[in-house]
């Protein structure tokens, strides 16, 4: 029978079962093929035992940090600077733009 043989609406759980099995198969045996990875599962393993809530902060962290990743970066040394005009800026605005001048 194929996973795939049923309409998803109709899916019974059984086959949600062996799609969810094979599906999770498949995702450790690509993680398995990383570099490094047996390492990381060891030290996730030891860290869990020992104190789980430490393990839950490192996780949040770890999402955080991809998430900083991911995001996108803007430019900080664009010059899109309100100015105001005269009308409009404060008057210590004017004090300080006379300090700088040197007025």
């Amino acid at each position: 029978m194929s996973f795939f043989s049923a309409p998803i609406e109709k899916m019974d759980l059984q086959d949600a079962q062996k799609l969810m099995e094979r599906s999770m198969h498949e995702i450790t045996n690509s993680f398995q093929k990383v570099p490094g990875s047996a390492m990381l599962i060891r030290y996730i393993q030891s860290s869990y035992q020992d104190d789980p809530v430490r393990s839950a902060i490192e996780l949040i962290l770890v999402i955080f940090f991809v998430r900083y990743l991911l995001s996108p970066s803007y430019a900080t040394h664009s010059n899109n600077f309100v100015t105001l005009s005269e009308e409009v800026s404060p008057p210590f605005a004017q004090e300080d733009k006379g300090k700088l001048t040197g007025e």
